[in-house]
């Protein structure tokens, strides 16, 4: 959506100031003020929700389904895919008899 505004000459020369040192766009810089402004004048529990990105709010749902329960498991991935690995591997080979 596009959405013009006037700006008072000094408030446009800061805001270009500002994009020129963030790197940002002035269109980024609106955005973010616009946002930030939102979440100040919304009572607390909807000011984290202005924050989500588009891709979180987009996915949010199926965000934790397959959650194992288990907050250290990242730590030990390694030897869980090695595991796994060698379990297949057992299973697919051979046996002696």
């Amino acid at each position: 959506m596009t959405v013009a505004v006037r700006l008072p000459e000094e408030l446009e020369n800061d805001l270009r100031r500002l994009a020129t040192r963030t790197g940002l766009t002035l269109s980024d810089c609106v955005r973010e003020a616009c946002v930030a402004y939102i979440a100040q004048q919304q009572p607390t529990d909807q000011a984290a929700d202005v924050h989500e990105s588009e891709a979180y709010r987009l996915g949010k749902h199926v965000f934790g389904i397959a959650d194992s329960g288990d907050s250290t498991r990242w730590k030990n991935r390694k030897q869980l895919i090695a595991a796994t690995l060698t379990a297949k591997h057992r299973a697919r080979s051979p046996r002696a008899h």
